[in-house]
């Protein structure tokens, strides 16, 4: 499945990555999150200058990095972004699943969900073809979680996060949004060089979700 993440040119250790540069040994122990299928565009919550889509080959590739997968944003159940009865360490961990579950339920619904129910979830919105496959790989209250908050995209985030020992090569990248302000010769010459049709600008007044809605 493809995943995204939107970003900052302080985030230092991913765009080293990106430009195809060794990764700086200050971040030798970075984390980073990612989320399965596109950004929350609708309503826009983009936040970020720049904003990366990665092919199916990038998670698979990267499994064995996986710290942990969550099916819903357990930022946001911390903070209180959610309806929810239950204490919210508890359910965040009933949420998070290690790498080998999570690829597993990401194998399943690749198997079991049909194109149009992808594409819905890739933009966060629930289907019951996918609710049934979460039915197998997570509790009642988790389930709950997900139903009584459907309308919230962040119900079905799909995040995970990947130790610094994640690879990233240019085949990994499906297309960067770079707006228009900034040279991508420059910060990102070898992916230029190699594959500029993957560099899509765009103009920052109109926000990264207009770039990616087009």
């Amino acid at each position: 499945m493809i995943c995204s993440k939107v970003l900052t040119l302080g985030k230092v250790d991913l765009i080293a990555r990106l430009a195809q540069q060794p990764s700086s040994p200050l971040c030798g122990d970075h984390t980073e999150y990612f989320n399965v299928g596109y950004p929350i565009g609708d309503p826009p919550r983009l936040r970020g200058s720049l904003m990366a889509i990665f092919s199916p080959d990038f998670l698979h590739m990267n499994s064995e990095s996986i710290i942990f997968g969550s099916p819903i944003d357990t930022g946001g159940i911390a903070f209180g972004f959610f309806e929810i009865d239950d204490d919210p360490e508890a359910i965040i961990e009933e949420c998070k699943c290690d790498g080998q579950k999570f690829m597993a339920l990401l194998s399943a619904l690749s198997v079991s969900v049909g194109p149009e129910a992808i594409q819905n979830l890739y933009r966060h919105h629930l289907s019951n073809e996918v609710l049934d496959v979460l039915k197998v790989f997570f509790s009642s209250a988790v389930i709950d979680l997900i139903c009584r908050n459907r309308a919230n995209p962040h119900s079905l985030l799909f995040e995970f996060s990947l130790d610094a020992s994640y690879a990233l090569a240019e085949d990994h990248i499906h297309k960067l949004f770079v707006p228009n302000t900034l040279d991508p010769r420059r910060i990102f010459p070898q992916l230029h060089l190699a594959a500029p049709h993957k560099i899509v600008s765009f103009n920052p007044k109109y926000g990264i979700e207009h770039a990616v809605s087009h």
